[in-house]
C-alpha cells in the first residue's frame, strides 16, 4: 500500500456542532508529506493575504505534528464585534489511491497494524519464543 498526501480544504459556519464542507471533490494529491505541506502553506498565505487586503477580522492557528499539518482560519466582517462566524481549514491528509479515488488513512492505526503483523511474523519464525511470552 502506497501512502500519498491529499491537500484538503473545508469551509463553513464557525460552529462546532456543524460540519464543514469540502471545497473540492477532487483534492490535490502529492507523493510526499513535504510537498503537500508546502501546498497548504502556499494556500494559507493566499487566504491570509485576502483576509488582510479585505480588512476582515480573523484568527489563525497552525497545528503541526508528525505527518499531520493543519491551518485553521476563523474570520468575519470587519467590525468592533469579536464574533468570527466563518471557518476555513486547510490540511494535509494521509491517503491511499484506490481506482483513482482518494481514501483517507489513519497513520496511527496503520502503524499499529503493521507493528502487530511484524510481531506476529516474528513469533511464527521463532516458535520457542511463544512459550517465553506466557
Amino acid at each position: 500500500m502506497s501512502i500519498h498526501y491529499a491537500v484538503m480544504a473545508a469551509t463553513g459556519v464557525n460552529d462546532a456542532s456543524k460540519t464543514l464542507t469540502n471545497t473540492s471533490d477532487d483534492p490535490l494529491v502529492c507523493d510526499t508529506f513535504a510537498a503537500a505541506k508546502e501546498e497548504v502553506i502556499a494556500r494559507a498565505d493566499h487566504v491570509l493575504g485576502y483576509l488582510v487586503a479585505t480588512d476582515r477580522n480573523y484568527a489563525m492557528s497552525v497545528e503541526s505534528r508528525d505527518r499531520q499539518f493543519e491551518v485553521r482560519f476563523e474570520y468575519g466582517p470587519a467590525s468592533p464585534e469579536p464574533d468570527l462566524p466563518f471557518q476555513m481549514v486547510l490540511e494535509v491528509c494521509p491517503c491511499v489511491l484506490t481506482h483513482g479515488r482518494v481514501e483517507p488513512v489513519d497513520l496511527d492505526r496503520l502503524t499499529s497494524a503493521r507493528s502487530l503483523a511484524s510481531n506476529q511474523s516474528t513469533l511464527r519464525r521463532h516458535p520457542g519464543r511463544e512459550e517465553d511470552m506466557t
